[in-house]
This record gives structure tokens, sequence and C-alpha cells, in this order.
């Protein structure tokens, strides 16, 4: 997945709570801390446009110890050197014995005691923020959601500090830092802890591969920036204008811009619209370069230059007639049913081979999803199907059908086609991929090769700033 898409699906919702002016059920709502999920024994309550949670859960979800008199209808929440006191009616709530006034009173609703989810979340020096599409409450404890002091690590070198830099293009400390906080973030969910730096990934410790992954998407940039020039590819209004258009978007989902920026920086380590902007911008570089040199959909890439790429990895396009054979004793009988349409191949005089195979093919052939899925045959390599299935099919000229072929699914009935550059290979499509066709894969594929030689061509140097990098001491 590309760094924009990682970015966005990575952005956690924004700021203030809003919703009805009487006391109503909201179970839409979701309540998010650090990312996680809380549960409640009942649904939030909204009233005077702040969201009310069950007590209990949502203390506990923030590291507070809690207890509830009942004789006094009084919450007392402790953690750390905080003490906060709330009781139920009362439009204030005491911490270290200074009152604080609510906006919403604590509620008692059919015997379950709800607070204010904003008052008690900021009371503890957490961020706390709304997003009205999706109705999500997003708490943020912004000293412990990573494991470290965001701004402190910031801080490390100025923002415009050179980390990389070549004639073409210099990653500024801003994107670089983005780019650690993204792998860094990635880590600490897959570990659950913030990960160790000096654990061994092969032949490199995991703090060379956070570094490593945050320099191969720096140099991303370099080289799109290098292929652009070298073809004359810019920015048309068309593109800059879809440009705006996504962060116009994502302002509007999270209510706001400051309530954008909070997200991109706190959730993704990005520490302003312009550079998320930026970073935008650079990820559809690649796109539209693609774009100019091939289509968007590779259809602009040579037939030649596909066969030969059909031709050097092995591809054949065939469809088949199966009878599947599940049980030994039922062998004769499918290879008597295999034989007798073989039979009506063999005895065709036409002129229209292709249209008998099919007819006989969705009227005997037990592959019925294969049928279905893919109607103009498959297209595979030798990794792709059976060993005898592609032995078979490689022996045929094309426009030649096969004897019956004995696999251990059964007996086929292989017919040979002509590489049909519009389909999807057969190992793609097992992957989920049921767009990319043989064209624009091969289309990829060189512009893969493309992107490699720039990439040698831009010579990066690496600055004292960059080499001076302490991840022990940025994410402590």
């Amino acid at each position: 997945m590309g760094f924009i898409k990682k970015l966005i699906a990575a952005l956690i919702c924004a700021a203030v709570l809003t919703a009805a002016t009487v006391p109503a059920m909201a179970s839409g709502i979701s309540v998010l801390v650090d990312g996680a999920p809380l549960s409640f024994d009942m649904p939030p309550v909204i009233q005077d446009g702040r969201t009310l949670v069950p007590y209990m859960a949502l203390f506990e979800a923030l590291g507070a110890d809690v207890e509830w008199y009942e004789s006094e209808q009084t919450v007392i929440a402790y953690r750390g050197d905080i003490t906060i006191t709330l009781k139920v009616g009362s439009e204030t709530m005491e911490i270290n014995g200074q009152q604080i006034t609510l906006d919403v009173p604590v509620q008692n609703v059919n015997g379950s005691i709800l607070v204010p989810v904003r008052a008690i979340a900021e009371s503890l020096g957490a961020d706390v923020r709304w997003a009205q599409n999706t109705e999500t409450v997003t708490i943020r404890t912004l000293e412990t959601a990573y494991g470290f002091d965001i701004d402190a690590a910031f801080a490390t070198f100025a923002p415009d500090t050179p980390m990389i830099v070549s004639d073409y293009y210099t990653t500024t400390w801003a994107e670089f830092f983005a780019r650690l906080f993204m792998g860094y973030s990635e880590l600490y969910h897959y570990y659950g802890v913030r990960p160790d730096f000096t654990e061994s990934l092969d032949d490199m410790s995991l703090g060379e591969a956070l570094l490593d992954f945050a320099v191969e998407g720096a140099l991303d940039f370099f080289t799109y920036r290098y292929g652009a020039d070298l073809n004359e590819i810019t920015f048309d209004d068309e593109s800059l204008s879809m440009l705006a258009s996504v962060t116009e978007e994502m302002i509007e989902f999270y209510g706001g811009a400051e309530a954008f920026s909070s997200a991109l920086w706190y959730d993704n380590g990005v520490r302003s619209l312009e550079l998320y902007n930026h970073i935008i911008s650079h990820n559809y570089l690649q796109t539209l370069i693609f774009t100019e040199l091939y289509g968007s959909s590779g259809e602009l890439f040579p037939i030649e230059a596909v066969e030969r790429y059909a031709l050097e990895r092995g591809f054949l396009n065939a469809k088949h007639i199966l009878f599947i054979v599940e049980f030994d004793e039922e062998r004769e009988q499918k290879y008597e049913e295999a034989m007798a349409v073989l039979n009506q191949l063999k005895s065709y005089d036409g002129s229209d081979l292709d249209a008998l195979f099919d007819e006989l093919m969705f009227e005997y052939s037990d592959d019925i999803g294969g049928v279905m899925s893919f109607p103009h045959g498959y297209l595979f390599e030798a990794e792709d199907m059976i060993p005898e299935f592609h032995s078979a099919s490689a022996a045929l000229d094309i426009g030649a059908f096969s004897d019956l072929v004995e696999t251990p699914l059964g007996y086929h009935i292989i017919y040979r086609l002509p590489i049909n550059h519009s389909l999807t290979p057969f190992g793609r499509a097992l992957m989920g991929d049921e767009t990319s066709s043989l064209r624009q894969i091969a289309a990829e594929e060189a512009f893969g090769g493309l992107l490699s030689e720039w990439r040698d061509a831009i010579q990066p140097v690496f600055t004292a700033e960059f080499e001076s990098i302490d991840l022990f001491a940025l994410f402590r």
C-alpha cells in the first residue's frame, strides 16, 4: 500500500462534541481511546451538545482507579496525583479540590451513572475529538498513545533541516519525521508496546529496518521528481484541482482545518496541512507519470512489449472441459463421458471450433466456477496450474485441443488459445486482483524498471543531521 493510502487509512477522527438539546440515546456513537473501541453497558447519551458515557469504562480506559459511593451518589477517580470527584446532578466537578464547571451535569439514566466524555478525558490530559460523519469520539492520551512524547521528538531538529539531498529533491526533517512516525506506529500496533530497536530482523535490527523504511519512502519522492523532470511531466489544472478537492474533503470530514491538522499531527506525525498537501501531491506524481507514459490502465503500452513480456514469463491461455473424478468407482463413467465429448470435437468438420468448444464446455464441464469466472479461458503461468495441465497446454498449438489429460482432479479436454492481453492472469485473480489486465501488469513491471533506473541516477546525499538520528532518544 502506498504512503497516501496508509496515511488516510490511519487518520483517526476529529474535534468538538455536538448533539441534541435534550437527553437522547445515541447508540450509533463509538468511543475510541488510543484507537481501541470502548464497550459500555448502555449506549452513550447526548445532552446540550455533550456526550455522556458510563463512568467506569471511561475512567478505567484512561488509567484511573474509580470508586462509587451509593449513599452520596458520588464518583471519585484517582490517577497519579489527580483526584476527580463528581456527584450525580451537579454541574461542577472537583479536581484536586478545585471546582470546575461542567457543560452538562453527571446523569443517572436507568440506574447507570453517565459522565461527560470531554470534561473527564481533558481533565486527565487527553485530547478529545469528534467526527460527525462517523459519529466517533476519539480520545488520544497524548503522552502515552505511542509510548513517546511526539512534540519533544519533533523538536530534535528544525522542521526545514535537510536530511537527504540531491539535485532533484530535498527531504526535510518534517517530512522524514512523518515517515519515521508512520513506521514506528505500525510497529507499535503490531507489538502492542514500544518496539525494541535492538531486536534482530533477518540481516538488520528493528531500528535499522525502521530507518530503512523511512529512507526508502523518502527516496521514492526523489525518484518521482527525477522521472517527472526527465519526461517534462507537470501537474495540469485538472490534477491540481483534484488534489485540492482531496484536502477540502478531508477538512470537511474532520469538521474543520484545525481538527484535521490535529489528526494529521497526533495520529500521523504530519506537522502541517502544507506538508500533507506536499505528500499527497508527490504520491500522485507517480500515478501521473505512469498515466502519461503508459495510460491509466496500461493501454498505451506497446502490444509488442506485452507479447515479449508474456513470452518471457511463459504465459499460456487455455480453456478446458473438466470431468471431476471424486471416487474411484466413478472413474470409468467419467472417462466414458469425457471420451464422448472428445469424439464430438474430433468429428467436427465445421469452421467455428471456438463456438463448439464453448457450447460443450458450458454443457458438460464440472468446472462451473471457472467457466463462469473465466469464460475467455485461463491466462496462466506454470506455477498457477497443476503440472499435468500446464505441460499439456504448452504442448498444444494455438487453436488445437488435447486428447484426454488426466490430473488429480479428473479428466480434462484442453483447448489452447492465443494470448488475450486484456485478461487478468489467473494467479492475480486468485489473490483478489480481478481488474488488472496482462497489458497493465506488463506496463507496471516496465515502469518498475524505469523507477529503478531513475533511483540509481539520483545519487542522494545523507546529511550529518541524518547520520546523528538516535531512535532510542527520539522515541523515548
